[in-house]
């Protein structure tokens, strides 16, 4: 009896492993994708907000549309911030999906999953927004 108990809990663990390396497998490649999706997305923002570098009483200036000045250490700041937060999200969601797999044999679990692609368009839209508001608001 002791044998086929473990059996059982070992075919479990195994079974459980494998979910998880799949799981991992599949999200690591969202997450690399999403992570480029991000990057570019971030690269745009910064050709289009950072139009002409000016130096003005030795200080690195950043000259927006002719009318906003930024100091560019500020907007480093908002930038890495903004790809912090998508970071977390998507490790957020990496999280979630191995759970939902690694609960999936010992019953039904009903989760509610944003989708990582879903989550990163709505963030990159707020923070282009916060980071305009953050280069306008700190105007020089």
């Amino acid at each position: 009896v002791d044998e086929l108990v473990l059996e059982d809990v070992v075919d479990v663990v195994e079974m459980v492993v494998l979910e998880v390396l799949e799981v991992l497998v599949v999200n690591v490649v969202v997450v690399v994708r999403v992570v480029v999706d991000v990057v570019v997305v971030v690269l745009v923002v910064v050709v289009v907000v950072v139009v002409v570098v000016v130096v003005v009483d030795g200080q690195l200036l950043v000259v927006v549309r002719e009318t906003v000045v930024v100091r560019v250490d500020v907007l480093v700041d908002v930038l890495v911030e903004v790809l912090v937060d998508v970071l977390v999200l998507v490790l957020v969601d990496v999280l979630v999906d191995v759970l939902v797999e690694v609960m999936k044999p010992f019953g039904q679990v009903m989760v509610v999953v944003v989708r990582v692609n879903d989550v990163c368009v709505v963030v990159v839209v707020v923070l282009v927004v916060v980071l305009v508001v953050v280069v306008v608001g700190d105007v020089v």
